[in-house]
Formats: C-alpha cells, structure tokens, sequence
C-alpha cells in the first residue's frame, strides 16, 4: 500500500508574516487575567495576604467586583474584608450568585467612603450593606432616611456623657482607680442612649477627659 507524499510549496504571493514584541505585547494584553497572575497581582501589587487574595479569585465574578471596587477605593484590605465577610455571607445566608444581588461596586465603594468620612460607623455601614444588597439603593439615600448619621459634634454628645456618668458611679470610680474596662462599658451605655449613632471614637476620647476632670 503506497502513502502519499506530503511536499510542501512556497506560496510566493502569500507575504511573510512579522511578529513584533509590540504586536505580541498587545495580544497578551488583550487576553483574560488568569487566576494565579490575578492572585499573584493582589498579593504583590496591592499586598493582600496570600489568603485573601485565593478567597477573591476563587470565582471570576468576585474577582472582577473587588477589582470594580478598589478602582474607586483604592484600599485593597478594607475592600477584602468586606467582601469577604459582609458580601459573602449574605450570599451565603440567602443562596443567591452575585449576580442576583443587587449592590454594585460603586455603590460598595461609596459606602466605605462614607465611613471613612466619618458620616456612619462600621457598625451602621454593615446595616446599610444589607439594605444595598436587598434593595440595590444607594448608600447615602439609605443613611439619610434611616437618620444613620453618625454623632460626632461635642456639644450634641455632652449632655448624653453627663447623663452616663452621673447614671454609672461605680463605673467611673472603676476607671479613676485604674481599671481600664471600665471606659469601654461607659462607652457602650452612650452607643446605647443615642441608638448606636454616637462616634465611638469621639465618646471615648471625651469621656477619658471629663472623668479625669473630676478626680
């Protein structure tokens, strides 16, 4: 049985084909970021840590949201977090894709923005988070209607530390003797008076100076 033979011929009207690294270079560019460069990137570019990072890049979608985000916030950690533990577990909790909730990167990114401002606490930002995931409004509509601003004014927070402070002898005479975890336990009955729009970090800032007032 005889084969054929395969020969090959010049096609001279065909013209040589050149691949330059710049030609090369905007191809590869073109192409999808695969997962381990994608991982690798956030942990050496963005120094997520290693863990984070595979969480992220685990699914296409979630890689792609946080990407969204970080581009209008640039903070690879806080937008990790957040993603990891608020996102993910409403997903989790109602069984749904990403694709059916109704948050937008954006609308993530403005809401971290808001309490960075100062304007919501992260407590309240989690709140507002499950507000923007069911109902997909925006952040800043949500805290204006709820009435979530946070307190930070002095004089609005006075009157509500004095009230505290006469309330808790026992606690102020705790942390005028030394026991520092009493300032923590004054700190949450202001939280719970203003209905967890108090500053934290403000209350506790002011409570450390009027009680040193009155040793």
């Amino acid at each position: 049985k005889e084969h054929p033979d395969y020969r090959c011929f010049v096609e001279h009207e065909i013209s040589a084909i050149e691949l330059t690294p710049e030609w090369i270079e905007k191809v590869r560019a073109s192409l999808p970021e695969l997962p381990d460069a994608r991982k690798k990137r956030l942990v050496e570019e963005l120094g997520l840590p290693a863990y984070d990072a595979g969480v992220i890049t685990s699914s296409l979608a979630l890689a792609e949201f946080f990407d969204a985000v970080y581009e209008k916030y640039p903070d690879a950690k806080t937008v990790s977090n957040w993603i990891m533990g608020e996102l993910l577990r409403l997903l989790n909790a109602r069984n749904v894709e990403l694709s059916e909730a109704k948050i937008t990167p954006a609308g993530l990114a403005k809401l971290l923005e808001l309490i960075k401002q100062g304007t919501i606490s992260n407590n309240m930002g989690k709140k507002v988070f499950e507000l923007m995931f069911e109902e997909g409004k925006d952040p800043e509509q949500i805290v204006k209607e709820k009435g979530m601003v946070q307190i930070s004014d002095e004089g609005q927070l006075t009157q509500i530390l004095t009230e505290v402070i006469a309330q808790n002898p026992k606690s102020v005479a705790d942390f005028q003797s030394g026991k520092e975890q009493a300032i923590g336990f004054l700190v949450g009955q202001v939280m719970k008076a203003t209905k967890g729009q108090a500053n934290p970090g403000v209350v506790n800032k002011m409570l450390r100076k009027m009680l040193k007032k009155e040793e």
